[in-house]
C-alpha cells in the first residue's frame, strides 16, 4: 500500500501546485476556497484565520498528500479559476483533473434533498402565472393565467455556415432588420426550428431577441416545466433549473471577482430563499444535471463588465459542459456584436416573430384562459371565449399596422389585455 501511495504521490508536480495555488488566491480567497468544501475544512483547524497565503498553502499541499486529495484540489481548484488552471495545467502532473473523468459525487442526503423540493416549490410558485408587471394594465391583473397553458413554443433561426442566407425580409418585432442587426448576427441564419429543439441539440445556446420577443418567458418557462418535473417531455432530461439576471452579476463583479456559481447562492439568498442552494447546485453541476438560464446579457449596460460578465459566464460553460450541464444566455441584439462569445458547443440563435398560426394559437390559449379564469371550466366560459377569440383575430386582422405589431409577443400581449 505505501509503495503504491508513493507512486501516486510521485505523479504530481507539488511545485507546481503551490504555485497554481499562489497565482490562483489570496489568502482571503483561499481560506473561503477552504471553508466552502468539506473535504479541505479540516485545515482551517490548524491554522489562524490571519494566516499568510504562504502558509496557507504550506498546509494545503501538506494535507492534500496524507489524505491522497490532489485529484479533488486541482478540479476543485479548475472550477473556482479556471484560467489559472489552464495556464499551469501542462506543469501539474498527476492527469486526473486534466484527463480523468470526474468521480461520481455521492447520493443527495436527506436534508439537501428536501432542499432542492423546497427550491423547486419555489420556483413554481415564483413562475406558475404569466407576469403582467410593466405592461400598464391593471383591471385584470388580479386573474391569474397560468403560464404553461398560454405559453405558445418560440421559433429560432441559427446561425449557418458560410453560403446560408436568410430573406432580408425578415422582420423582429415587427419591423425590418437593419443592416447593423444584420451584420450583428451574422447574417447567415437557418430556416426557424423550436427554440427548445435548439437547446436539445447544443451544450449551450444563446437566444438573441428584440425587446418583446419573449426571452425571458421562455426562461421562466423552462424553469417551471423542470420545477414540475416535466423536463422529460421538453426532451431536456430532469435537470435543476437555476435562473439568473446577469446584471446582477455584473453588480457583484463591481465589488469583487466572485465566481459565478459562488454568486448564485449569494444572489437567492438575498432575496429569501434561505435554502442551501450552492449546494445543491454544486451536486447538481456534479451530476451533469443543471440547467442555467442567465438572463439578460444587454442590460449589463458597461461594456467593459460586459466583457467580464462575458469571460466568467464562458469559463463556467467551458468547465460544466463536460459533465453533460446545459446552459441558456439571453441578450438582446444590439450591443451583442462588442463581446460575442465563443466556445464549443456554444450555439446562437435569433427569435423570429409571430406567424399568423401563432397568433392564432396564443389568441385561442388566451381567450380560453382568460374565460376559466373569470367563469370556470364551463359552457358559458367555452361560447365567451370563442366569441372574444373571433373578435380579438378580426382586429388584428383588419390592419396591417395592428398586425405587424402582433407578430411580437409581448406586444401581442398588451393588445389581448387591451381588448
Amino acid at each position: 500500500v505505501r509503495e503504491k501511495v508513493n507512486r501516486n504521490l510521485d505523479e504530481y508536480n507539488i511545485a507546481a501546485i503551490r504555485n497554481l495555488l499562489k497565482a490562483a488566491f489570496t489568502a482571503d480567497t483561499l481560506w473561503r476556497f477552504c471553508q466552502e468544501r468539506a473535504d479541505f475544512r479540516p485545515i482551517l483547524y490548524e491554522i489562524g484565520r490571519n494566516a499568510s497565503q504562504a502558509e496557507m498553502i504550506d498546509v494545503l499541499t501538506q494535507y492534500c498528500q496524507t489524505q491522497l486529495l490532489f485529484d479533488d484540489l486541482l478540479l476543485a481548484v479548475r472550477e473556482d479559476n479556471p484560467r489559472q488552471y489552464e495556464r499551469h495545467q501542462a506543469r501539474l502532473g498527476g492527469g486526473s483533473a486534466a484527463t480523468r473523468k470526474a468521480v461520481q459525487p455521492p447520493p443527495l442526503t436527506p436534508d439537501l434533498r428536501l432542499a432542492t423540493e423546497r427550491y423547486l416549490a419555489h420556483l413554481v410558485d415564483r413562475y406558475r402565472y404569466l407576469d403582467f408587471k410593466g405592461m400598464g394594465v391593471s383591471d385584470r391583473v388580479p386573474l391569474r393565467l397560468p403560464l404553461v397553458e398560454l405559453y405558445v413554443p418560440l421559433k429560432a433561426r441559427i446561425e449557418m455556415p458560410e453560403g446560408e442566407t436568410w430573406a432580408r425580409k425578415l422582420h423582429l418585432a415587427g419591423r425590418a432588420v437593419s443592416e447593423a442587426e444584420a451584420e450583428a448576427i451574422a447574417h447567415r441564419l437557418s430556416e426557424p426550428v423550436p427554440a427548445i429543439d435548439l437547446l436539445q441539440e447544443h451544450d449551450g445556446l444563446i437566444v438573441l431577441g428584440d425587446p418583446g420577443a419573449g426571452k425571458t418567458t421562455f426562461l421562466k418557462y423552462l424553469a417551471l416545466r423542470q420545477a414540475m418535473g416535466q423536463g422529460e417531455a421538453l426532451g431536456l432530461g430532469v435537470r435543476l433549473p437555476v435562473l439568473l439576471p446577469l446584471s446582477a452579476y455584473a453588480n457583484a463583479l463591481e465589488v469583487q471577482d466572485v465566481p459565478l456559481h459562488r454568486f448564485i447562492g449569494e444572489y437567492y439568498r438575498d432575496r429569501g430563499v434561505d435554502l442551501p442552494l450552492a449546494a445543491i447546485l454544486d451536486q447538481a453541476l456534479a451530476e451533469g444535471g443543471a440547467l442555467l438560464l442567465l438572463d439578460g446579457l444587454d442590460e449589463v449596460q458597461d461594456l467593459a463588465q460586459r466583457h467580464l460578465v462575458v469571460k466568467r459566464v464562458v469559463d463556467f460553460f467551458t468547465f460544466h459542459r463536460q459533465t453533460g450541464n446545459k446552459f441558456i444566455l439571453t441578450s438582446r441584439i444590439v450591443g451583442y456584436r462588442e463581446v460575442r462569445p465563443v466556445s464549443e458547443g456554444l450555439a446562437e440563435c435569433t427569435l423570429v416573430d409571430f406567424d399568423d398560426g401563432e397568433i392564432e394559437l396564443f389568441v385561442d390559449k388566451w381567450t380560453g384562459a382568460l374565460e376559466r379564469a373569470a367563469r370556470g371550466d364551463t359552457p358559458v366560459a367555452a361560447q365567451e371565449a370563442a366569441r372574444e377569440r373571433e373578435e380579438l383575430l378580426a382586429a388584428v386582422g383588419r390592419n396591417p399596422g395592428v398586425r405587424r405589431l402582433a407578430a411580437n409577443p409581448l406586444l401581442l400581449t398588451i393588445l389581448a389585455l387591451m381588448k
